[in-house]
């Protein structure tokens, strides 16, 4: 569907093939699409935020695209992000138990959020033996948000347990945190803040980062310790 300079693209699959007709599943949902999308571009409300309308989750949740913005990603990189963001959202809500780790036979319901921010691409560089890389980095917050502080408890530690080269982290940052690595690539500081559990990872693909694990906890503490502090009144 085009409108001017405005342009959404709709892809519609099925297990089942064309006997599940997505031809005419597109159709019906391209006539929404269409309505919805000349009513934004008449009167544009903003990027929608997905709610969660359940008896069994009464509480906000941490939006992860909203905890970041393209300052805290220049701040630690000294880039710019691209204004497009991708966010993964829940389909519903979770729950988890975790008498795996010692603790209580209890049933805990949470909503997982994550958001995805990357640098305004800067091309690609070859090295001596011809290997190319894509010039660009990223920032991934991820949430994990409980209805009281005990799951999140749970959750942190069992976490740590499963972790990757835990480091300690020498800054205060919520109610507990730590710094972990996953094969060389995947960079992550993790806190908890009262119910909610925030894990910000540095990626930057097929290499490994150009800055020390201590330079890394140094530059991200800063966003972790904004972010807790604004979670804090969401408690």
């Amino acid at each position: 569907v085009q409108t001017g300079n405005s342009y959404i693209k709709l892809s519609v699959a099925s297990g089942q093939g064309a006997g599940d007709k997505p031809d005419a599943v597109a159709g019906m949902l391209l006539h929404t699409i269409t309505q919805n999308m000349n009513a934004q571009l008449a009167h544009p409300t903003g990027a929608a935020k997905m709610t969660y309308d359940s008896p069994v989750f009464v509480k906000s949740y941490a939006n992860a695209c909203e905890l970041t913005d393209n300052t805290d990603f220049h701040t630690l990189y000294s880039l710019d992000s691209s204004p497009i963001v991708t966010e993964d959202l829940a389909s519903g809500v979770g729950v988890i138990n975790f008498s795996d780790t010692g603790a209580a036979n209890v049933n805990y319901n949470y909503i997982d959020n994550d958001c995805e921010r990357e640098s305004v691409s800067g091309g690609a560089s070859a090295d001596a033996s011809g290997n190319v890389s894509v010039n660009q980095v990223h920032l991934i917050v991820q949430t994990e948000s409980f209805l009281s502080d005990q799951p999140a408890t749970l959750s942190f530690a069992s976490d740590q347990k499963s972790g990757q080269n835990i480091t300690s982290v020498p800054y205060q940052i919520g109610d507990q945190a730590m710094f972990s690595s996953q094969a060389a690539l995947n960079y992550a500081l993790t806190f908890r803040q009262g119910r909610f559990i925030v894990n910000l990872s540095v990626v930057q693909p097929g290499s490994k980062p150009s800055f020390s694990t201590s330079a890394m906890i140094k530059s991200l503490t800063p966003l972790a310790q904004k972010i807790a502090a604004e979670l804090k009144t969401q408690e």
